[in-house]
């Protein structure tokens, strides 16, 4: 996508920078090194490239910023281990209060 395509869906997509800032600090950096190897190494590269477009390009910082994400980080964290570690109960828990601290389920 070029300059002019991404100030074109700037200009039209009014909230898209709030949007995309709102969902980056959302983004557990953790997250890659607790799922480790069952990330595809083409999955791996494809993210890690559109969060580098994210900070280079639109001044974007993927990663927790505050509390609320902060906090997020280390549910979605937990949710990981719970589940690599087959605890479905504090996993389905984690989750929920997710959930609860993005104020939406999805």
């Amino acid at each position: 996508m070029g300059d002019g395509d991404v100030d074109f869906i700037m200009s039209t997509y009014r909230g898209l920078r709030e949007d995309l800032s709102a969902a980056a600090g959302l983004f557990n950096w953790d997250a890659l090194d607790i799922l480790g190897g069952s990330l595809k190494d083409e999955f791996r590269g494809m993210l890690l490239e559109d969060l580098r477009y994210l900070q280079d390009t639109l001044g974007i910082k993927p990663g927790p910023q505050d509390y609320a994400t902060k906090k997020h980080a280390l549910l979605s964290s937990l949710f990981l281990i719970s589940m690599q570690s087959g605890h479905d109960d504090e996993a389905r828990s984690a989750v929920l209060e997710m959930a609860r601290a993005r104020r939406t389920l999805g």
